[in-house]
């Protein structure tokens, strides 16, 4: 008979420990997903970069850090995931006229920032692989992320992904 208590509490335990876990990790998701801050912003910059950094424990901050001592004109080296991600915004830019592009950090509303992880080749062709960032900048030095896609994926991927959330925000108005 004790052991049989024993073996409840021990599973009920393990239940709840599995069902905490679960919401912190949703709250987690939900603080990066708030695309209405930029609803009102136009300028945006896009950077592609190499990851150099990786957190294992879910801060930006050095990221963050690193994208705004980003030249710009450093992501046009990463030609593939460059033109996939940018082919998409700007057919977006061109039927909802909702963002423009510019060049430099300066006179960004927002950066869209994909941080390249890999290139896969199946069948030989490059495919870019990594995740996809919006950093709202505060200041010229303070910046924040206001939204992540929802995992490591291909670039054109990413990119409908943020799109589709931009699309939600803009009927929502």
């Amino acid at each position: 008979m004790f052991i049989k208590i024993l073996a409840s509490l021990t599973w009920l335990l393990l239940f709840a420990g599995a069902i905490s876990a679960q919401d912190n990790s949703a709250t987690a998701t939900q603080s990066y997903n708030s695309l209405s801050e930029i609803a009102g912003k136009r300028n945006a910059l896009l950077l592609i970069k190499k990851a150099s950094i990786l957190e294992a424990s879910g801060g930006s901050s050095s990221m963050i850090e690193e994208v705004l001592k980003y030249d710009p004109r450093q992501s046009r080296r990463y030609r593939s995931a460059y033109n996939v991600i940018a082919g998409k915004l700007n057919k977006f830019m061109r039927k909802h006229k909702g963002m423009s592009a510019v060049g430099s950090i300066g006179e960004a509303d927002y950066i869209i920032f994909f941080n390249l992880l890999e290139y896969r080749r199946p069948l030989g062709i490059p495919h870019p692989y990594g995740e996809l960032f919006i950093i709202m900048l505060t200041s010229q030095t303070k910046a924040r992320i206001v939204w992540k896609s929802k995992k490591v994926q291909w670039a054109g991927d990413a990119a409908d992904d943020l799109i589709n959330d931009l699309r939600e925000i803009q009927r929502r108005k």
